[in-house]
C-alpha cells in the first residue's frame, strides 16, 4: 500500500487528519499538503499534528520561504517539505528538501 496525502488548511486540519488517521490506523503512511496556507504564527497549531505521526507536512508555508520553513522545523517533530517533489521525467528536484530534527 502506498502513502495517502490529504490537503489541509487552517480550520480544516486537526479534526480531519485525526479522522483519517483513525480510519487508516497508526501504521498507514500519511502526509498532509498545506499549499502554503500557514504562517509561523501557526507553529504551535501545526505542532498539534505531531501526535498523528505524519510522514511530513508538505509546504506549510510559502514555497520559497526556506528560512521560515527551517525555523518552523525547529518547533515541530513532523518533518516539513518546503516544496513539492516533482516525479515527472525531466523535472528538477534540486530545490526540494525536507528538514527533520532528531526526535527526543
Amino acid at each position: 500500500m502506498g502513502y495517502r496525502k490529504i490537503k489541509i488548511r487552517p480550520g480544516a486540519d486537526i479534526e480531519f487528519i485525526g479522522a483519517v488517521r483513525a480510519s487508516l490506523g497508526q501504521d498507514a503512511p500519511l502526509m498532509a499538503d498545506a499549499n502554503g496556507a500557514y504562517t509561523l504564527r501557526h507553529a504551535e497549531h501545526l505542532a498539534d499534528l505531531d501526535p498523528f505521526k505524519l510522514m511530513m507536512i508538505e509546504q506549510p508555508l510559502a514555497h520559497d520561504d526556506l528560512r521560515r520553513h527551517a525555523q518552523l522545523q525547529d518547533r515541530l517533530a513532523t518533518p516539513n517539505l518546503p516544496r513539492r517533489i516533482d516525479r515527472e521525467p525531466g523535472k528538477s528536484r534540486e530545490h526540494s528538501c525536507a528538514w527533520q530534527r532528531p526526535r527526543h
